[in-house]
């Protein structure tokens, strides 16, 4: 019998997964329905990315991997959801102002991510980066723009920001 428990677990665990995949989409749960049944849309837009997961059994979900639910949300999205490579455990991270910076090495190349800790919002790499270095100069430019720190009027350089950063290992 399936609890109530295990049915939230594994909504949280679906919230998770669609925000590695799509970091501004959100995922919609029909309170209705007799399992777990959810929606995936693009929050700025309002596109409807994936119209309907079909029902799903609590505990058939959580026999499966999250690498199997990847791949069925990318599927059942029409390939609107990008599947994403899987990550290798290497990897730096560092802290600025109110940033959060990753970059990690998947298995097709070394992807960078800014998560903004006051809102939540995650600014994810649009394409993989062929070593770290470029990947970490890209969050750096993207913290910097974020920051309002690299503008024409205060004349700061992607070099002078990419300084301030300290990148540790994962």
């Amino acid at each position: 019998m399936t609890t109530e428990e295990d049915r939230r677990r594994q909504c949280e665990r679906i919230e998770r997964i669609v925000k590695a995949l799509a970091p501004n989409a959100r995922v919609t749960f029909d309170p209705n329905a007799a399992w777990i049944r959810f929606k995936i849309v693009d929050h700025p837009s309002g596109t409807i990315l994936m119209p309907s997961s079909g029902e799903w059994k609590p505990s058939e979900l959580a026999e499966r991997s999250d690498d199997w639910i990847r791949r069925a949300i990318g599927a059942l999205s029409g390939g609107k959801i990008g599947v994403r490579t899987f990550q290798t455990g290497q990897g730096y991270q560092a802290r600025y102002g109110d940033y959060d910076l990753t970059v990690e090495l998947r298995d097709d190349g070394w992807y960078w991510s800014v998560l903004d800790r006051n809102t939540g919002n995650v600014f994810d790499s649009p394409r993989r980066e062929v070593d770290s270095e470029e990947a970490k100069k890209a969050a750096a430019l993207s913290v910097g723009t974020l920051t309002g720190e690299m503008t024409l009027a205060n004349n700061v350089t992607l070099g002078e920001v990419y300084s301030r950063i300290q990148w540790t290992d994962l």
